[in-house]
C-alpha cells in the first residue's frame, strides 16, 4: 500500500526538484524569499543533499520527513519574523548584532539541535532569534503599549524584595509585629510561627503584581527595612519587611528602563503575541512534496 501512494510523491518531488539545484531543491518561501534543503540540513545535517534518489529515499521515510517538516517550519518563523521586524518597526537584523550575540551564547544552549558538527550554524540560529527578540521588544515596550498597563496596573512594574511573617489572626499578627520591634531576629520568629514554610519567611524578589492585591499593595507602599502590618489577605494575616525595591518614577521612565521595570514575564507575552501575528500573516508557500503550510498550526501538514 504505501508504494502505490509513493511514487506519485517521488514523481512530485522530481518535477519540484528539476526546477532547482536538484542536490538543494527549495523547500518553502516566506513573503517571496526561498529557503532551501541546504538552510535546514545546516541545523540538522541528516537529509543528505546528494543526487535526485536520496531525496526520494528521504520522502519516503516518515520520521525523517516529519523532521523535515518541523525543522523547516523553524526556518520559516525565523524569516517571517524578520520580514516583520521591517514591516512593521524598519528594522533590520544586522550581521554585526548576530556576532555579537553569538559571541556571548553556549554553544547550542537553546534551540534542541543538538548535532556538534553543526554547533556554529546553531548557535548563529540562536543568535538571530534572539537578535530579533531584542529588536521586537525595543519598538513593542513603548508608550503606546506600556503606558494603559501602568494606569491600569502600576504594581506590575514595581519589583519588591521582602520578608514575611503569616498567621491566622490580627492578634498573633500584633504578637509578632512587637517580637520584631523588640529586635528579634526575622528569620527566627518566622520559623517560629509563620504558617508559611519559606526559609526565614523570605520570598525573595518579584513583580509586586505577583502577589494577590492587598499584599501587592503593601510590599509597593511600606517602608523599606521597617516592620510593617499586619497585612490582611485571604491567606491570613501577615507582617512584612521590604528590603529593596525598584520602581519607575513616570511612565517616561519606564519606557526608558523598559528592560528594568518590565516583568519578564510580560515581556515574554508581549513578544508571544507579535511573534503569532507574524506567523500566521506570512505569506508561505511550501513544496508540495514536503506538504502543506497551516499558519493555525505555526507548521507544516504532511503532504496527501
Amino acid at each position: 500500500m504505501r508504494s502505490r501512494f509513493l511514487l506519485p510523491l517521488i514523481l512530485v518531488a522530481l518535477i519540484a526538484v528539476g526546477c532547482s539545484d536538484a542536490a538543494n531543491p527549495v523547500v518553502a518561501t516566506v513573503n517571496d524569499t526561498d529557503i532551501y534543503l541546504e538552510d535546514v540540513e545546516s541545523l540538522r545535517p541528516i537529509y543528505g543533499t546528494g543526487p535526485v534518489i536520496d531525496l526520494a529515499a528521504l520522502i519516503g521515510d516518515t520520521t525523517i520527513g516529519e523532521q523535515l517538516r518541523s525543522d523547516t517550519s523553524v526556518l520559516v518563523w525565523r524569516q517571517a519574523m524578520l520580514d516583520r521586524l521591517t514591516t512593521d518597526f524598519g528594522v533590520s537584523v544586522t550581521d554585526a548584532e548576530v556576532a555579537s550575540i553569538a559571541a556571548q551564547m553556549d554553544l547550542m544552549d537553546t534551540s534542541g539541535f543538538a548535532v556538534p558538527i553543526n554547533a556554529e550554524a546553531v548557535r548563529a540560529f540562536d543568535a538571530t532569534v534572539e537578535a530579533i527578540r531584542r529588536n521586537a521588544l525595543d519598538n513593542l515596550l513603548d508608550t503606546e503599549t506600556l503606558g494603559p498597563l501602568y494606569e491600569q496596573q502600576p504594581t506590575e512594574f514595581v519589583t519588591v524584595c521582602v520578608r514575611h511573617v503569616l498567621v491566622g489572626t490580627r492578634g498573633e499578627a500584633e504578637t509578632v509585629v512587637s517580637r520584631l520591634t523588640d529586635g528579634e531576629d526575622f528569620g527566627t520568629v518566622a520559623t517560629d510561627v509563620s504558617t508559611d514554610t519559606v526559609p526565614d519567611g523570605d520570598l525573595g524578589c518579584r513583580s509586586a503584581s505577583a502577589y494577590v492585591p492587598e499584599f501587592a499593595a503593601a510590599s509597593a507602599s511600606a517602608p523599606l527595612d521597617t516592620v510593617f502590618g499586619p497585612v490582611e489577605t485571604q491567606f491570613g494575616f501577615h507582617v512584612i519587611v521590604v528590603y529593596d525595591r525598584t520602581a519607575p518614577t513616570d511612565l517616561a521612565d519606564l519606557v526608558d528602563k523598559a528592560e528594568t521595570f518590565v516583568p519578564e514575564q510580560l515581556q515574554r507575552d508581549l513578544f508571544a503575541e507579535w511573534f503569532n501575528r507574524a506567523i500566521i500573516e506570512a505569506d508561505v508557500v511550501v513544496t508540495p512534496w514536503l506538504g502543506t503550510w497551516v499558519p493555525e498550526a505555526q507548521g507544516i501538514s504532511p503532504p496527501g
